[in-house]
C-alpha cells in the first residue's frame, strides 16, 4: 500500500464512518483495509513491493458498516505476534545470511491483543477466541511446518523452517495467516510473514563472477542474491546495454545488513545510450548476502536488454596503522581472490589534534530534563583553539558517533575569542586565521575515558575505484608542552595559500635571525625579509635582539627608532588611554595594540640595558667591578666563596 494513497483513504474513511455515526476504532480500520485489498493474480511472488495489496476503498466501508466488525472491541488496539520474544517485527521470519540457511530453524511465537487505556478492563478480559492457522494464497509451503489451531490470548506455538534443500538463486515467501472459525468474514486477524533468501555461491572457479542477461519492463525490480566470497573488499558490476536504438535510465543497488547499523544500501543512476557500459562499484562485506537490484526508471517507454558483469574484489592490507617512530613503515597488501593488477597510492588528508580544555564546569540541568526522577548534569568544557591557516576544521567528541553512545546528548558551539557565536555542530570553514573557543557540552550517565592521540589519516587506494581504498592512520609523537611566547604578532591578513606559504617561510627565516652566528649572514637575512616585509614587526623585534647580543648600539638604537616608526608609537599611546566598548572588532584591534605595545617596550627595553652597559663601562665613578664588566659566573662562585666583596 503506497503510504500517500493510504493516508487519503483512510481520512475518506473517518469522514464516511462520522457521518454515519459508527464507532470508529483504528484496528477496526486497519483490518478493513487490509483483508479487502485486491492482490494481482502474481502479486503474491512481490511481496516486497505490493504488501496486502491495492486498497478498495468501497469493499473497506462496507466492512466496518456491517455485523461482522463488532466482534472487534474499540478499545482494541492491535494482535502483536512476538517471534522468539522479540515484539512488533513487521517483516516476520527472515532468514538470508549464510548461518541462517545452512540449518533448520524452530521458531517460537507468541500472539497477544494490546488495549488502548481505558476503565473497560471487563471487556478487556472477556476478550478471546480459537485462531485457526493456515497460508495465505500464493504461499509456498514446501519448506515450514506449523500448527493448525492456537488461541488468543495467551497462544504460544512454533513454527519449523528447513531452508536447507531449497534452489540457489532464488526468494522463497510464505505467509501464514490467523483466522477466527466462528467470524471468517473478518478475515484474518494478524499476519505472519516468512522469507527465505538462497543466495547464488561465488567461487573461484568462476573467477569470482556472476553472469547474466535482463529484460527491465519500466518500474519493475530485479533482484540478485549472491554470497560474497570470504575476504570480499568490494565489488566491481559492469552492465551493458544490448539495445540498438532507445537510450533508457537504469538504477542499480546494492543492499546488505550490517548487524551493527542495520540496512546498508549504496546506488548508481545513469542514462545507458545504445551499446552503452558503465563500470559502478560498491563496498561489500565478507561471507554476506548482498543483494543487487536493477531496475529501469518507470519513464523509460519500453523495456530494456542489458548484461550484467559483477566481479567481487579482496584486499587484506596490514598494518593499517602507521608509527612516526618507525625509521620505515612497511605495508603489506594480499589479494585473496582472483587475479588483479593494482596501482596502490597512500594520500593523506586529514590531521587529528587532541585539544585540552581550558575550562571545565559541571551544572544541573533544568527540571524539564528529570526523567523517571532522576536529576540529569551537564559538563561543560571550554577549548581554545588557534586557526593557522584558512581550512575546512572538524571538531569530533569521543564516543559521540555511535547510535548506542554512553552519552545521553552532546552540543559543541563555536565562537571567536570574544565570545560571539558564529557556527553550531561539528564541521566549520575558517575563513580567517583567528583565535577562537569551542564550548561542548554533554548530558552523560557514565564516565567517558578518551585517549589523545595526535596524527594524520588518510586512505591507501589500491585501484582506480574509491571503492578499493582503505583507511591509514600515521601516529605522531606528541608535540612537547612548551610555555613559548612569541615576540610579537599582527592581525593576519586574508588567508591565501600562496600567502600562507610566503608567511611560514617568513617566520622560519624569522628564528634563524637570531640563531645565525656569522654577523655577514645574518645582515643579509634581515635586508631579504625587511625588504619583502617591510612593515612586519617581528622582523625588527628579532634584529634588535640579535644586535642586543652583540652589543652593537648604534646599530640597535637605529633599528629601536625604525620599530617605533613602524608601531606608530603614538596611535598606541592613544588607545591606551581610552576605554572601547567590549565588541568584535574592538577585541582585534586591542589585541593588536598589546602586541605592538609589546614589541616597542621590549625594543625600548634592550635599548637603555645596552646603553647602561656601555655607560658602566666607561664612566670613572666608584663602581663595583662585578657591575663594570658585567656579571659573570666566575663572579657569582666567588659571590659564594667570599661574603666580603658583598660588602664592597
Amino acid at each position: 500500500m503506497n503510504s500517500p494513497d493510504a493516508v487519503g483513504n483512510i481520512a475518506c474513511l473517518l469522514s464516511a464512518l462520522k457521518a454515519e455515526s459508527i464507532l470508529i476504532s483504528p484496528f477496526r480500520i486497519k483490518l478493513a483495509l487490509m483483508n479487502t485489498a485486491m492482490a494481482p493474480e502474481d502479486g503474491s511472488h512481490h511481496p516486497f513491493s505490493l504488501g496486502a495489496g491495492i486498497i478498495q476503498i468501497y469493499d473497506a466501508f462496507d466492512l466496518l458498516k456491517s455485523e461482522t466488525i463488532k466482534a472487534i472491541p474499540t478499545n482494541l488496539a492491535d494482535i502483536k505476534v512476538d517471534i522468539e520474544g522479540k515484539r512488533g517485527i513487521k517483516r516476520g521470519i527472515y532468514l538470508r545470511e549464510p548461518f541462517e540457511i545452512n540449518l533448520p530453524s524452530e521458531f517460537e511465537l507468541s500472539v497477544e491483543p494490546t488495549f488502548v487505556d481505558s476503565e473497560d478492563i471487563e471487556e478487556r478480559l472477556n476478550f478471546g477466541c480459537p485462531i485457526v492457522l493456515k497460508l495465505s494464497h500464493g504461499s509456498e509451503k514446501d519448506f515450514i511446518k506449523f500448527p493448525k489451531y492456537c488461541q488468543i490470548p495467551s497462544s504460544n506455538f512454533n513454527i519449523h523452517v528447513d531452508p536447507t534443500y531449497l534452489e540457489a538463486g532464488k526468494v522463497y515467501y510464505a505467509q501464514i495467516i490467523g483466522i477466527n472459525p466462528e467470524n471468517p468474514k473478518l478475515g484474518p486477524l494478524f499476519r505472519i510473514p516468512i522469507t527465505v533468501i538462497i543466495p547464488e555461491q561465488i567461487t573461484s572457479e568462476s573467477d569470482f563472477t556472476y553472469k547474466t542477461e535482463l529484460t527491465l519492463e519500466p518500474s519493475i525490480p530485479q533482484r540478485i542474491f549472491l554470497q560474497s566470497p570470504i575476504g570480499c573488499k568490494y565489488v566491481g558490476i559492469k552492465l551493458k546495454s544490448l539495445e540498438t536504438h532507445d537510450t533508457q535510465d537504469i538504477t542499480v543497488q546494492r543492499l546488505y545488513f550490517d548487524q551493527k547499523n542495520g540496512c546498508n544500501r549504496e546506488e548508481f543512476t545513469s542514462l545507458m545510450p545504445p551499446k552503452f557500459h558503465f563500470f559502478p562499484s560498491f563496498t561489500c562485506p565478507s561471507l554476506q548476502t548482498i543483494e543487487f537490484c536493477v531496475i529501469g526508471k518507470w519513464k523509460n517507454q519500453r523495456s530494456t536488454n542489458i548484461k550484467i558483469n559483477i566481479k567481487f574484489f579482496g584486499f587484506i592490507v596490514e598494518p593499517t596503522t602507521l608509527m612516526s617512530v618507525n625509521p620505515a613503515n612497511k605495508i603489506n597488501i594480499t589479494n585473496v581472490l582472483s587475479e588483479t593488477m593494482v596501482e596502490p597510492t597512500l594520500k593523506f588528508d586529514d590531521f587529528c589534534q587532541p585539544l585540552s580544555p581550558n575550562e571545565a564546569m559541571i551544572e544541573s540541568m533544568n527540571e524539564r530534563d528529570i526523567i523517571d526522577g532522576s536529576p540529569s548534569f551537564q559538563l561543560l568544557v571550554t577549548y581554545k583553539f588557534y586557526a593557522t591557516k584558512y581550512d575546512k576544521y572538524k571538531f569530533k567528541h569521543e564516543n559521540a558517533e555511535f547510535y548506542q553512545k554512553c552519552m545521553d546528548s552532546y552540543l559543541i558551539q563555536i565562537s571567536t575569542a570574544s565570545k560571539k557565536h558564529i557556527h553550531t555542530l561539528d564541521t566549520y570553514g575558517i575563513s580567517c586565521m583567528d583565535s577562537y573557543l569551542i564550548q561542548i557540552s554533554t548530558a552523560s550517565k557514565k564516565h567517558i575515558h578518551t585517549l589523545d592521540i595526535y596524527g594524520i589519516s588518510g586512505k591507501l587506494t589500491l585501484q582506480a575505484v574509491k571503492t578499493s581504498s582503505f583507511d591509514i592512520i600515521y601516529l605522531l609523537a606528541a608535540p612537547e608542552s612548551k610555555n613559548a611566547n612569541s615576540r610579537l604578532e599582527i592581525e593576519a591578513n586574508k588567508c591565501d595559500e600562496e600567502k600562507d606559504l610566503k608567511s611560514e617561510i617568513r617566520d622560519i627565516e624569522i628564528s634563524y635571525l637570531t640563531k645565525e652566528t656569522d654577523s655577514k649572514k645574518a645582515a643579509a637575512i634581515f635586508e631579504k625579509l625587511s625588504s619583502e616585509f617591510p612593515t612586519f614587526l617581528p622582523i625588527y623585534s628579532a634584529e634588535i635582539e640579535r644586535l642586543s647580543k652583540l652589543k652593537e648600539y648604534f646599530n640597535l638604537k637605529e633599528m629601536v627608532e625604525k620599530l617605533l616608526e613602524i608601531s606608530e608609537i603614538d596611535k598606541v599611546e592613544k588607545y591606551s588611554g581610552v576605554n572601547s566598548k567590549f565588541n568584535e572588532e574592538n577585541h582585534l584591534k586591542k589585541e593588536i595594540m598589546e602586541k605592538k605595545k609589546d614589541a616597542i617596550e621590549n625594543g625600548l627595553f634592550l635599548q637603555a640595558n645596552l646603553a647602561l652597559d656601555l655607560f658602566l663601562k666607561s664612566t670613572k665613578k666608584d663602581i663595583p667591578k662585578a657591575f663594570r664588566n658585567a656579571l659573570k659566573k666566575e663572579d657569582f662562585n666567588g659571590i659564594s666563596k667570599n661574603k666580603g666583596i658583598i660588602a664592597e
